[in-house]
């Protein structure tokens, strides 16, 4: 025998109690660090994804259904032409151009002569 006697044994079944005890409120303390890991990250995964859909919403909702300039919807580019020399799938075919662009000036600076 091992001569531990009566005393000998109970403190060796004492002490594995103990740790046994000591090992599940170390598991318990683990799983709640776990939890609160776990919340805190789905928290943050839930609040850059409600950033991602809030701004990915407001983008679509600028935008014109078609076009790049807001309320301004595009023209088919296979619309029949306005004018009788137009043509089919030709942007602005039919239309003088824009503006003032016929007559060209030097671009003349301040105080400087021209001759």
């Amino acid at each position: 025998g091992g001569g531990r006697g009566v005393a000998g044994m109970w403190s060796v079944v004492n002490a594995k109690a103990v740790r046994a005890k000591a090992q599940a409120e170390k598991k318990k303390e683990y799983m709640r660090r776990k939890e609160a890991a776990e919340e805190e990250l789905s928290t943050g995964l839930k609040k850059v994804q409600n950033s991602w859909q809030k701004f990915n919403n407001k983008k679509a909702s600028t935008k014109s259904k078609s076009g790049f300039i807001k309320g301004k919807a595009k023209k088919s580019i296979f619309a029949s032409p306005d004018s009788v020399d137009g043509k089919v799938g030709v942007s602005g075919s039919g239309r003088g151009m824009t503006g003032d662009f016929a007559k060209r000036d030097k671009y003349v600076l301040y105080g400087q002569q021209t001759e």
